[in-house]
């Protein structure tokens, strides 16, 4: 059963807050070498926080192992941009980050699901966002820099 959301910023993080721990875990692989973000937000976690270590990577095919702990569902946007990752404008209305740049999308990753996706990266500046209806704004997100 779907609900509105909340009208305004406040609210809406209340009402994220109020739900069980929120885990999105996103694994990178280049070469052999495996890099790791982990996006932790609502529960004992706060509201969010990710780093990527190391935050750059070769140009090229990077793999994303994408594995959703949480409770509920997350989407996975990888966004090309010079904008900070924290800077991305938002609609107000719908609550998402807005996506321009778009390199690949995985909507409604389901809890407790497992995939992967593939991107051949030029290099620049990347975001990974949750861009589930007030998620970026809460802190779901990372940045990494390809060269």
């Amino acid at each position: 059963m779907e609900t509105d959301l909340p009208k305004t910023e406040k609210a809406r993080k209340e009402l994220y807050l109020s739900q069980p721990d929120h885990r999105f875990e996103f694994e990178f692989t280049e070469d052999a070498l495996s890099k790791r973000v982990v996006i932790v937000a609502g529960g004992t976690g706060g509201l969010g926080s990710a780093t990527v270590s190391p935050a750059t990577f070769k140009a090229g095919t990077i793999k994303f192992g994408i594995r959703n702990v949480g409770t509920m569902v997350h989407d996975f946007d990888l966004i090309k941009t010079d904008i900070a990752f924290d800077k991305l404008p938002t609609d107000v209305g719908s609550g998402k980050a807005k996506d321009d740049g778009l390199v690949k999308q995985m909507i409604n990753i389901a809890a407790n699901r497992v995939t992967t996706l593939s991107a051949d990266l030029a290099p620049g500046n990347y975001v990974i966002i949750c861009n589930v209806a007030g998620h970026y704004q809460l802190g779901m997100r990372a940045a990494f820099k390809v060269e």
